[in-house]
């Protein structure tokens, strides 16, 4: 169970293994037998080939032009700010509700539909056994990466069963993906391609080069892990830093 472990921040280092000579590195086994029961095969949970098709599949959906749709954003940030308690005493827990923010908009951004967490009583509650799922299987695969070569001890039953949630969400979302790219097949013109250029989503773009579900299934969730909680921990970040000035506090959105 012991194992020896280097950790740096020096950004040559960190230019080094990611970029410069990701060839010379790997994931390791024990990421690997840790993400892959829930995440499947994606740019998070491969080396090689296949993390080069990833990336080559992936990198053009990060075009300004694509994640720059401010008007997804603002939807929910309405439902984010609508949830905040307005009389100056009342507690809230900030941090669930910029998790619930980005998921929001990560899967409307990824997926085309958005799992509403901020939304309606109604909707939120259709979307949280989902939410529920995906922040109970995040600490099941972290503690299965210090686990190591004996990962699998915390497949429990409570994590299988949001394993298949989890999945059965997101591959709903993939056959909807599919169904539409054959319907566009059917009647491909020059202005369907400009709509889907201009306003597709990510598995829209994705099903254009990539068929197999279970393959658009692994790369969703990969993206999905980290554009919510990179995301929310990056929003959550200055909080400290502006609650003791009270000018900045009081300013209301328009």
């Amino acid at each position: 169970m012991k194992v020896n472990s280097i950790y740096t921040i020096d950004p040559e280092n960190v230019k080094t293994v990611l970029a410069l000579k990701f060839q010379d590195y790997r994931l390791g086994q024990r990421r690997e037998d840790a993400f892959v029961p829930l995440l499947g095969k994606g740019i998070f949970t491969s080396d090689g080939e296949f993390w080069e098709h990833s990336r080559r599949l992936l990198h053009p959906s990060f075009a300004r032009r694509h994640i720059g749709n401010l008007d997804i954003y603002e939807r929910h940030l309405k439902n984010l700010t609508n949830l905040i308690p307005q009389d100056g005493c009342s507690t809230v827990d900030l941090q669930r509700l910029f998790f619930d923010f980005t998921m929001d908009t990560a899967t409307e951004l990824f997926c085309g539909q958005s799992c509403f967490c901020l939304a309606s009583e109604q909707q939120a509650a259709m979307s949280a056994e989902f939410s529920d799922a995906f922040n109970r299987s995040q600490r099941t695969i972290a503690n299965g990466v210090a686990l190591g070569p004996v990962a699998a001890l915390t497949h429990t039953p409570t994590f299988n069963k949001d394993r298949h949630t989890i999945h059965d969400f997101v591959d709903e979302l993939v056959h909807r993906a599919l169904d539409r790219q054959k319907d566009k097949s059917s009647t491909a013109s020059q202005e369907l391609e400009d709509d889907l250029e201009e306003h597709g989503s990510f598995i829209d773009r994705w099903v254009q080069q990539v068929k197999d579900p279970l393959r658009l299934r692994g790369e969703l969730l990969n993206v999905l892990l980290a554009g919510r909680d990179t995301t929310a921990s990056l929003v959550l970040t200055p909080i400290p830093y502006v609650i003791p000035h009270q000018s900045i506090l009081h300013c209301k959105l328009t």
